[in-house]
C-alpha cells in the first residue's frame, strides 16, 4: 500500500512540475530572427517567386510565420520552402500560415532534416490575384538552437490568457504529450489505489474484484 501512495505522489509531483515548465518556457514571446517582406501585384499571377534568408550555423529548428493582405480581393498565396541545397523541403499550399522543422520532427507536408547554415530560400507560389489587385506579405522566420521543445518559439502556441501572457502548445509539441501522458497515469494510479484500498476492506468471502 505504502508503495501505491509513493507512486501516487511521485506522479502528482512530476505532473506539477512539467506543467509548470510549460507555462514557464512559454511565457515571453519571441522576436524574429529574420523578416522578408514583398509587395505581390496583378502581374505576379500564377508565378513562383523565391525569397532567400541566410540561416547561421547552430540552427537546430526554423519556424515561418507567414501573413499577407488581400485575401478579401482573393489573392491567394501558397508557401513552401527549400534548403541551402537547393531541395524542396516541403510545399503545404496555402492551408498553412505557420510552418516548423527540425532534424526530429515537421509541420506535416514538411520532412524533418538537419538545419545547415546557408542560404535558404522561402518559396511562394502566387494562384491567384486580380490584375488591379496588391498583396503585402510579410514572413517572420525563427531560430531555435536547438530541437528540443524547450528552445520553440512561443509562437508554435496560442494564447491562454492575453492577460498573463500563458501558452498552450500545439498538438505537434512533444511537451504536451508528456503531460498528457502524466496525468493519465495519474488518474490511473489513483484509481488503482482507490480500488486497492476496496478490495483490502472486503470480507475474504465477498469474492472477486473484476478489473475493467
Amino acid at each position: 500500500m505504502s508503495a501505491v501512495l509513493n507512486v501516487i505522489k511521485n506522479l502528482k509531483i512530476l505532473l506539477i512540475f512539467v506543467t509548470a515548465l510549460q507555462i514557464t518556457i512559454c511565457s515571453a514571446a519571441d522576436s524574429a530572427d529574420r523578416v522578408l517582406e514583398v509587395k505581390l501585384v496583378g502581374s505576379d499571377h500564377q508565378t513562383y517567386k523565391r525569397l532567400p534568408f541566410e540561416v547561421p550555423a547552430g540552427v537546430g529548428r526554423i519556424t515561418i510565420v507567414t501573413q499577407y493582405t488581400g485575401q478579401s480581393d482573393r489573392t491567394v498565396v501558397d508557401f513552401g520552402l527549400i534548403d541551402q541545397a537547393q531541395r524542396l523541403v516541403g510545399w503545404s499550399g496555402g492551408n498553412k500560415k505557420i510552418f516548423t522543422l527540425s532534424e526530429l520532427d515537421a509541420t506535416p507536408s514538411y520532412s524533418p532534416r538537419p538545419i545547415e547554415p546557408g542560404i535558404w530560400n522561402l518559396l511562394i507560389g502566387i494562384p491567384n490575384i486580380r490584375p488591379d489587385s496588391t498583396s503585402e506579405l510579410r514572413a517572420e522566420i525563427y531560430f531555435s538552437k536547438s530541437a528540443d521543445p524547450v528552445d520553440e518559439p512561443s509562437v508554435l502556441r496560442t494564447v491562454i490568457s492575453k492577460n498573463q501572457t500563458w501558452y498552450k502548445g500545439k498538438t505537434y509539441t512533444p511537451i504536451v504529450g508528456i503531460v498528457t501522458v502524466l496525468a493519465r497515469a495519474y488518474k490511473r494510479a489513483r484509481w488503482f489505489h482507490a480500488l486497492l484500498s476496496r478490495s483490502l476492506r472486503r470480507p475474504a468471502n465477498a469474492g472477486l474484484i473484476s478489473l475493467h
